[in-house]
């Protein structure tokens, strides 16, 4: 018989891997590559990391280290890089009020009866839509309901337009 082996992702630690997310770090790979970012996750099975790096142009770039290849991860410190770097941003020129409501009575029209609760347009327990107001900001508990409420956004006349 052969002996029982387990795959490696049963014996690493996950917790060690959740403590390098946003964070700058050093990883020494085969061959004595180095490379340095921000983790923004590591893959649990192959062990891959993936770093963000900034440039002096302000240019972000993304960087896969195969876990196969890594020989040693050195933290060098805190970074709040990651989440500036998905912060939405929010064109200063758009009226949110007035796109709020035109998507409100556009909605409402097509007898999707949704309220205003803070700054989100919610209907029922269902959907909620939130600033901006784009296809992407509906979440819903209901792929059929999602799908049919984004269908009806698509269609809403460009004078309504969100």
């Amino acid at each position: 018989m052969g002996t029982n082996t387990v795959h490696k992702v049963f014996n690493n630690n996950p917790i060690k891997f959740k403590e390098y997310v946003d964070k700058i770090v050093r990883v020494k790979t085969i061959g004595n590559k180095i490379f340095e970012g921000t983790v923004y996750t590591i893959d649990p099975v192959s062990e891959s990391i993936v770093l963000i790096r900034k440039n002096q142009n302000d240019d972000t770039s993304v960087e896969f280290v195969f876990g196969h290849a890594v020989q040693n991860i050195e933290l060098i410190g805190d970074s709040d890089f990651i989440p500036k770097l998905f912060e939405e941003r929010l064109d200063p020129n758009i009226d949110l009020n007035q796109k709020r409501e035109n998507l409100k009575k556009w909605l409402n029209k097509n007898m999707i009866p949704v309220e205003i609760c803070d700054d989100k347009l919610i209907f029922g327990d269902v959907l909620t839509i939130v600033p901006p107001y784009e296809l992407e900001n509906c979440l819903c508990t209901n792929e059929i309901v999602l799908g049919n409420i984004q269908k009806l956004i698509r269609s809403m006349p460009v004078e309504n337009a969100i």
